[in-house]
């Protein structure tokens, strides 16, 4: 497989099939059904070969085009505890809130987390989608933190963090 298709498959499955479990298999996250099965997760290790391979992708969701971005060095998540370990993250509190009932008709107890001075070199891709009028634009960056880079921002409307 060429390295462009490789690109334009880990665009396809990681923007169109990440649900509200992620595709990373990651301790403590529960794993998806789809259809009353439970797909395979690519560990970690797994997703970094195939990142490795094809270097940063930068893709523009709505033509599968790609483009150059600013790579900023600040990012933001909104996850459960326990979950903000994960790789998907924005670019603002604002925007990481809005993943709060993104995925379910219930509000997800969870809180809005932070990364400071990441390295861009870091960052794995950059999916995103330009903003239409009425249209929710993507802004995720694929980044992997330690635990020990994460720090609790605020909480959301289901969250006491201690």
């Amino acid at each position: 497989m060429s390295d462009e298709v490789l690109s334009d498959a880990i665009r396809d499955v990681w923007t169109g099939l990440s649900g509200n479990h992620g595709l990373v298999d990651l301790p403590g996250v529960p794993l998806p059904q789809y259809e009353g099965r439970i797909p395979d997760r690519l560990t970690a290790a797994e997703w970094h070969v195939l990142f490795d391979r094809v270097g940063y992708l930068s893709y523009e969701d709505a033509r599968g085009e790609s483009t150059t971005c600013e790579r900023p060095t600040t990012l933001y998540r909104y996850a459960e505890h326990g979950g903000e370990i994960g790789w998907a993250w924005t670019v603002s509190a604002e925007a990481a809130a809005v993943f709060e009932d993104e995925f379910d008709d219930a509000v997800r107890p969870g809180c809005i987390w932070m990364v400071t001075d990441v390295d861009p070199d870091r960052l794995l891709a950059h999916f995103h989608s330009t903003p239409r009028p009425g249209d929710d634009s993507e802004n995720e960056y694929v980044f992997e933190p330690s635990a020990s880079e994460i720090n609790h921002v605020r909480s959301g409307r289901g969250c006491n963090f201690v």
